[in-house]
């Protein structure tokens, strides 16, 4: 594998090899192909100046180590050897060259940060891992982190590696630009005037007597002009003019202004009333709302009744859909089933709520319950009723028969 000789170390008998020692401590020796066992041999001369060296004593040893780790794990074997003469202590450490990993050191990886690559190498395996902000086997490719983005109200986009960042418009803060700046923060209007933050900008409302972006001119009273609905100032020209209240118009502010002249209320409406700055609607039947834009539905009330089912009419306003055994025009009365006297043979109807019931008197001592009975009521739900006979009085069965008489 290799060999090293160290130079003459004078006058000692016990010699410590400190770190570069002479330069020769550590002993590294290189190799292509770890073959897990290696013979280690010392030899130790006597430098006899003029004549030469001579030999002392030979150590040898055969080293084993079946894994090579990065040099970040290996750890080293302590070895206490001894020949006839002489005694040696030994670290002996195998691991992988610089930039080697895997078991058999055959996995090359050194960190890069270039056009070439973008990736760092882990310690323990050499696997490539991307920095921050590059994918791809090479690590190479810069994904847009742009693309679907939180930036708000027109802010742009700057793509970073691995990150972004919003470039907001003027009047807009914030990581994603979702704040307003509040220009009214810094009390920009002057002299009582009441500041109206805008988007990056403001307006103040002056005052009586002061005008300007800022309420900071005083503004000369008015002599020569009344205002009606309103109160006089000054423009910048030192003109006098009116400021009307809402509502009003004109050079005094004594002009009412029409609110129905645009016509708020639309086809649902008989007539526009115009007022003080507002205005009201008269609607049509059927319609209400500030602008008649709201139908009234006429089944919000339920009117119909018995479980009857409300439907809008657009002729006579709603109609009802009653169940079977009511009607009228809210399903509040009942149908009478016994009215065609539907029972023969002198026998009693009973009206039901669903249909009808023929209650019969037997003919017999009504101590049997032969003989032949007819079908006797209907009741929807069911094919017919059987009545039995017992003495005097009348029980009935609900069952389901295929014929319109039957023999019990």
């Amino acid at each position: 594998m290799g060999k090293d000789v160290t130079s003459t170390i004078w006058e000692k008998n016990v010699i410590k090899f400190k770190n570069d020692y002479y330069g020769i401590n550590p002993i590294r020796f290189t190799f292509s192909d770890w073959p897990k066992t290696v013979k280690i041999k010392l030899d130790i001369y006597d430098d006899d100046g003029y004549w030469g060296y001579e030999f002392v004593d030979r150590i040898g040893y055969t080293f084993k180590e079946r894994k090579v780790k990065p040099v970040s794990k290996a750890k080293s074997t302590k070895l206490e050897l001894a020949g006839t003469a002489t005694k040696v202590k030994l670290l002996v450490r195998v691991f992988c060259s610089a930039n080697y990993y895997g078991k058999d050191c055959t996995i090359f990886c050194e960190d890069r940060d270039d056009e070439q690559g973008h990736f760092k190498c882990d310690p323990i395996t050499g696997e490539r891992s991307c920095r921050i902000g590059w994918t791809g086997d090479d690590c190479l490719q810069n994904p847009d982190d742009c693309e679907g983005n939180r930036c708000h109200g027109g802010a742009t986009c700057i793509d970073e590696l691995g990150f972004y960042t919003c470039q907001c418009p003027p009047g807009k803060a914030g990581t994603f630009c979702q704040g307003e700046i509040n220009e009214c923060l810094s009390q920009p209007c002057l002299n009582g005037g009441t500041c109206n933050d805008l988007l990056n900008d403001f307006s103040c409302d002056c005052p009586r007597g002061w005008g300007g972006p800022t309420c900071e001119r005083a503004i000369k009273p008015c002599t020569d002009l009344t205002c009606v609905h309103g109160y006089c100032t000054r423009n910048e020209n030192g003109t006098q003019m009116c400021v009307c209240d809402t509502g009003y118009r004109g050079r005094r502010c004594q002009v009412p202004i029409g609110q129905c002249d645009h016509d708020p209320c639309g086809d649902n409406s008989l007539a526009c009333y115009n007022l003080a700055g507002d205005y009201r609607c008269k609607c049509k039947p059927g319609f209400f709302g500030r602008n008649c834009e709201r139908r009234i539905l006429n089944c919000d009330s339920a009117p119909c009744q018995n479980g009857g089912e409300c439907c809008e009419d657009q002729v006579v306003g709603y109609h009802c859909n009653c169940l079977p055994g009511y009607l009228g025009y809210l399903c509040e009365l009942k149908t009478d089933e016994c009215a065609s006297s539907p029972c023969q043979n002198g026998g009693f109807c009973k009206d039901k709520h669903l249909g009808f019931e023929c209650l019969c008197r037997g003919v017999g001592t009504g101590e049997s319950l032969g003989g032949t009975w007819r079908v006797l009521s209907f009741q929807p739900g069911f094919d017919s009723f059987i009545l039995f006979q017992l003495g005097i009085y009348i029980m009935s069965l609900s069952l389901k028969l295929f014929n319109t008489s039957s023999t019990v």
